[in-house]
């Protein structure tokens, strides 16, 4: 199946949200929409890539903050320098840096945390698989 993943969440912070993933994870904003059903939302992503992210906010509503700390996006940045550059970005984004309650990824990466409580791991790991 070839197909073009999409990751959906809501949030209460639309702007600040969808402007931490852009600077964290140097990302554009691939479209948004608004007052669509009672909803604003944001795409962001790469145009080459395959997968990305859709922040929605539902008008006069609270988001619920992540239910778990192993809730991850993970990123695979196995060149040193572009790893080093992506965790400096994510921190001057406003992501703050977490231990992951999997061992597995404070070994292999780091791990931080948007202002509602989801997380990223940016990985020093390839995947080739």
């Amino acid at each position: 199946m070839e197909s073009i993943l999409r990751i959906a969440r809501e949030t209460s912070f639309l702007e600040q949200i969808s402007t931490m993933y852009q600077l964290g994870l140097e990302m554009e904003i691939l479209g948004r929409f608004s007052n669509h059903a009672g909803f604003d939302g944001v795409m962001i992503g790469n145009k080459h890539s395959r997968f990305h992210l859709e922040f929605t906010y539902r008008h006069g509503e609270s988001a619920p903050r992540s239910n778990s700390k192993d809730n991850l996006l993970v990123f695979y940045v196995p060149n040193p320098l572009e790893w080093e550059k992506t965790v400096r970005r994510m921190s001057d984004a406003g992501f703050i840096q977490k231990d992951a309650i999997n061992p597995y990824w404070n070994e292999n990466g780091i791990t931080f945390e948007d202002l509602e409580g989801y997380r990223i791991v940016i990985s020093k790991e390839s995947w080739d698989r």
